[in-house]
């Protein structure tokens, strides 16, 4: 048999888990729908990333052909 505080710990916890996991499937979900909306927005990071590799290309391109 728990005492009174230790009891109180264990429920306290036990609801803090609660919290956790519905935060966690709140924010699976929320991250999901927002991935959604941004492939029908054709911002994936493939894309991203293709365009930030030819920026630093054309800064490349430039910084060098800049230089005496």
């Amino acid at each position: 048999m728990l005492n009174t505080p230790q009891a109180a710990k264990t429920t306290l916890r036990v609801k803090f888990s609660y919290v956790m996991i519905t935060l966690t499937i709140v924010g699976c979900i929320i991250m999901v729908t927002r991935g959604k909306q941004a492939v029908k927005r054709h911002e994936t990071l493939t894309s991203i990333n293709l365009e930030k590799k030819a920026q630093w290309r054309e800064e490349a391109i430039q910084s060098t052909s800049a230089k005496p």
